[in-house]
């Protein structure tokens, strides 16, 4: 998994602790707010520069043994095949492509759910964007993902429901959630199987929950005199 390091999580706690603080009246408002401010954006602006120095050379390997590097979602995250459990499983064939896009459904939810208080101060950290937060708009990411956490809970339900042993939803949170890929679930032949099928079992039990199904439209036949 691509992600921080100990020292870029603390820095980044570090960081949303002086976003908060900057954003607090009294405080807000004096010249140490607005330093705090600053400090909090200037800390979150080195990580992200750490992180994507970081995620260019990974790139710049993974193509260099050749290996596939494809866009994740609309915002242009990327991911590599060694390093995502779910299109991995999909390359081997473990999955067809509904139950890949199934996956992809359920890790969007999955991270919506799991965003900390980190994440959410952290968007605010330039000065730029103060005046863009609102109550109104904290309001309506928590209804969203409130949302979002009732359907993550009602397809995990399902999968329990589809196997009460519950491999099956630890596979899922594994591999569509945490993007771990099935070698690493456990060593061997059989543990992959096992949990490969396992992985079936749960994105065939959680789709109807969260894939909507399009209907065909009805045709109109125009009648003749």
């Amino acid at each position: 998994m691509i992600g921080c390091d100990v020292s870029q999580r603390r820095r980044l706690r570090h960081a949303a602790a002086l976003c908060v603080r900057g954003h607090q009246a009294p405080h807000s408002a004096t010249v140490e707010g607005r330093q705090d401010r600053i400090d909090a954006g200037r800390i979150a602006d080195a990580v992200n520069r750490e992180l994507r120095a970081g995620m260019d050379e990974i790139i710049d390997q993974a193509h260099a043994v050749g290996e596939d590097v494809a866009t994740y979602n609309d915002a242009g995250a990327l991911r590599l095949g060694s390093r995502d459990g779910l299109w991995s499983a999909q390359q081997a064939e473990d999955i067809n492509d509904d139950q890949a896009a199934t996956g992809l459904a359920y890790r969007l939810l999955f991270e919506t759910v799991g965003a900390s208080q980190l994440g959410s101060q952290l968007g605010r950290v330039n000065e730029a964007s103060i005046k863009a937060s609102s109550s109104d708009g904290a309001a309506a990411r928590g209804l969203f993902r409130a949302y979002a956490g009732v359907r993550l809970t009602t397809a995990e339900a399902l999968v329990l429901k589809a196997d009460p042993t519950q491999r099956a939803l630890r596979v899922l949170r594994a591999v569509a959630g945490e993007g771990r890929t099935l070698r690493s679930l456990g060593a061997g032949s059989n543990p992959r199987k096992a949990n490969a099928a396992a992985l079936v079992v749960a994105l065939d039990a959680a789709r109807p929950v969260l894939i909507v199904e399009r209907k065909p439209r009805p045709t109109c036949e125009s009648g003749t005199d």
